[in-house]
């Protein structure tokens, strides 16, 4: 009829619209079942898409809320978790970067009294989209079938609730107030852009990339380990265009240029707030701390500063002259002492911080 064949056209416009707008289709020239484009399969086609596109967006919304609807719920229920480390960044301390302590600052200057609760909030929306866009780009990029990837969707749930219920802690980092509560969110953020710049050769993507790891560096130091991440990306996918010279200039350019950002956030931050253009001083204090603990008075030759030599001999001389005045010669000495009267101060340390053991 008449009618049928206005219909084929009108669906064969759409159709045309379609494969060139629909993520769901990576190959314009076959669909997923391997169906042929002509112009005798353009209403299959359409209607093939028109039926798959809401479903496909359906279940994608439907993992999102349910994403959205557990993290919520334990910010509503366990509320913001104080750490042995939260005061630190509560009082924007000395001792830590920036980015943390300004972000807590910034809710603290809008709401004096529960700002604590709205980084929390902040931290479990930031987490459940987090999770749920790459499991999402994951499952529509290798064309992974709805129930396989649940384990994809639900992978970061499971984690969080080990931490809750299983791990000594007892909390979700999203809870915490620590920067583990963002640096982990941003973690799989930063596999998701630099994936969608291999991919899809997006170059927004791996610039998302390195602002995510200046904010991530910015807020705990320890994620200077995604830079090798960031590098090998930028190098591979210049090798896959044949610009494998290019791409390790711009990957070392890139990755260093951190570095000076880095440092100069952190001291013009500390600049501000205390007046002293220094950076944060939390390695320095562990390593002086170490340095002084394990020395002698005999390593006060090392110290070429003749105050602080002349100091560092003085404590010495008085702890000297105060452990031989209470009877205690020595470390072990001292530890002697407190097993005879029932308990070992070493195993206790042990016991609290493992990992320095």
């Amino acid at each position: 009829p008449t009618w049928s064949a206005s219909l084929r056209g009108v669906l064969g416009s759409v159709s045309f619209i379609m494969l060139n707008d629909t993520p769901f289709l990576e190959d314009r020239s076959t669909l997923r079942y391997n169906i042929p484009i002509s112009s005798k399969g353009h209403y299959h086609l359409v209607m093939n898409k028109l039926i798959k596109y809401p479903k496909e967006k359906t279940f994608s919304f439907t993992m999102l809320i349910i994403s959205l609807i557990f993290y919520i719920f334990f910010a509503f229920y366990d509320g913001a978790i104080i750490c042995v480390d939260s005061p630190t960044y509560i009082s924007m301390s000395f001792a830590r970067e920036p980015f943390y302590p300004l972000l807590l600052a910034f809710f603290r200057f809008f709401s004096p009294n529960n700002y604590l609760f709205y980084v929390v909030i902040l931290q479990s929306l930031l987490m459940a989209c987090a999770g749920w866009q790459l499991a999402d780009y994951l499952r529509n990029k290798l064309n992974i079938r709805k129930p396989y990837s649940l384990i994809l969707y639900f992978l970061p749930l499971a984690t969080s609730l080990l931490c809750r219920f299983v791990a000594k802690r007892g909390s979700m980092y999203t809870n915490s107030i620590m920067t583990e509560g963002i640096c982990t969110s941003l973690y799989l953020l930063f596999i998701y852009c630099n994936l969608c710049y291999l991919w899809d050769n997006s170059r927004n993507h791996i610039i998302a990339s390195w602002i995510i790891a200046f904010i991530m560096i910015s807020s705990r130091k320890q994620m200077l380990m995604i830079l090798p991440i960031l590098f090998l990306a930028i190098v591979y996918k210049n090798y896959q265009n044949k610009k494998f010279l290019r791409g390790i200039m711009i990957a070392a350019v890139s990755c260093f240029l951190i570095f000076p950002c880095f440092k100069l956030f952190d001291c013009t931050y500390n600049y501000i707030l205390r007046g002293t253009f220094q950076g944060h001083n939390s390695s320095n204090r562990f390593v002086t701390t170490m340095v002084f603990y394990n020395a002698t008075r005999e390593d006060a030759e090392y110290i070429e500063d003749e105050s602080a030599k002349e100091l560092f001999e003085a404590e010495g001389k008085k702890e000297q002259e105060y452990g031989e005045g209470i009877g205690i010669k020595d470390f072990d000495d001292a530890r002697n002492i407190c097993l005879e009267k029932g308990f070992d101060p070493y195993e206790i340390v042990k016991g609290v911080q493992p990992i320095c053991f």
